[in-house]
């Protein structure tokens, strides 16, 4: 009897310990918080979507591992648009299905986010684009919809100026005809020829294209001061291989879908030397002073450089966050609407610096960097502070 009863309350002990260990790891791993995550991930722009996704996961290890919102584990919540709108559209409906996610970082291609904005909208979740440019996409009305980039009314504009700067006095466009490359140029033609600056060529092209052969002759024949080239990296790769092997020896600018390595990559080193893109905010060289340790740990971990909108969807992802952090330090739990106000109200000081947004979802912080591409490498030539 005895024994029995010392082998019984041995069982209760170990069962009590384990019992304990048990609640303990559940305390540990805490309930869930999800962002979403959408980008193109496969497709012709991954090399960009890769970077940002990687980017925002970094952030979201440092949050864990720091245990920023105590019982709370953050989880990212991954989907591939492939920069297809239909694609984004479907991506979009199945994460705000999920009632754990509190926030989106939305996108990169404008013509994506433009296609979900009314889901997000009927879901009352906060979307945050750290690259889309297009002016369309503030001004619907949407209080849960904001971007981290200017927009291309100011980009457009601002780039005209300097391409009076220059000098420059007649000017061919070719553009994409999407969403993003086709209000840009409407908007640097409209300025330009404001400026005095003759527009010899406005021709527009298809992303799906491969032959410019026909474009690039009439452009020839125009033989402007300058070319601008209003889309994304792969065509105007293409493009300028294509430009120089026929003769055309101009030089090309271009806005900051065309960013990094992807566009010297499909031109060839050779073919882009001396060309000028603009890219937001401040020059990176700077960006890495400021923020060394995104830079490093990125590196650390994937053995591979940032190159073009790692840093906006760090910062993305780190305002998320904070929007969900204050919101339950405020009222326990998380909800959708109370994240979109924290959001609203937010002055973060990031890696491309203080971010705020104003009464659009516009964010306040309007630099864009021309830069000129040199032996491979970006050299920012003009920094242009509002």
């Amino acid at each position: 009897m005895r024994k029995s009863a010392v082998f019984i309350a041995t069982l209760i002990v170990v069962f009590t310990v384990m019992a304990a260990g048990l609640i303990g790891c559940g305390a540990k791993k805490g309930k869930v918080v999800k962002i979403a995550v959408i980008l193109p991930l496969t497709g012709e722009y991954k090399a960009f979507g890769i970077e940002m996704l990687n980017a925002a996961k970094l952030a979201v290890d440092e949050w864990n591992q720091q245990n920023k919102i105590p019982g709370y584990r953050i989880e990212v919540l991954e989907r591939d648009d492939a920069g297809n709108k239909t694609l984004a559209l479907n991506q979009a409906k199945y994460v705000v299905g999920d009632s754990r996610v509190y926030g989106v970082l939305a996108h990169l291609n404008s013509g994506c986010l433009i296609a979900a904005l009314k889901t997000y909208n009927a879901a009352n979740i906060v979307a945050i684009g750290p690259s889309e440019s297009n002016p369309d996409i503030t001004r619907k009305g949407y209080r849960n919809i904001f971007r981290l980039v200017t927009h291309d009314l100011h980009q457009g504009s601002i780039t005209a100026e300097y391409l009076h700067s220059l000098g420059i006095k007649r000017l061919a466009i070719i553009h994409n005809s999407n969403d993003y490359g086709k209000p840009l140029a409407d908007v640097i033609k409209e300025h330009a020829e404001g400026f005095g600056i003759d527009i010899v060529a406005f021709i527009p092209t298809r992303v799906e294209d491969v032959d410019y052969s026909a474009v690039l002759t009439e452009i020839k024949s125009k033989n402007p001061d300058a070319i601008y080239f209003s889309g994304e990296a792969s065509q105007a790769g293409d493009v300028v291989k294509q430009a120089r092997n026929m003769g055309i020896t101009q030089k090309f600018f271009s806005p900051d879908g065309t960013f990094g390595k992807q566009y010297i990559n499909v031109a060839g080193l050779k073919a882009v030397e001396g060309n000028v893109v603009s890219m937001f905010g401040p020059p990176i060289d700077t960006l890495k002073g400021e923020a060394g340790h995104l830079f490093k740990k990125y590196q650390e971990k994937y053995n591979a450089e940032i190159t073009n909108f790692g840093p906006y969807a760090y910062d993305v992802t780190q305002i998320l966050l904070t929007a969900i952090k204050n919101t339950v330090d405020k009222q326990g739990t998380p909800t959708r609407k109370a994240v979109i106000e924290e959001v609203r109200n937010i002055k973060y000081k990031g890696v491309i610096g203080t971010t705020e947004f104003d009464r659009f979802g516009d964010t306040k912080n309007r630099i864009i960097t021309f830069y000129e591409i040199k032996n491979g490498r970006y050299l920012p030539q003009k920094v242009w502070r509002p």
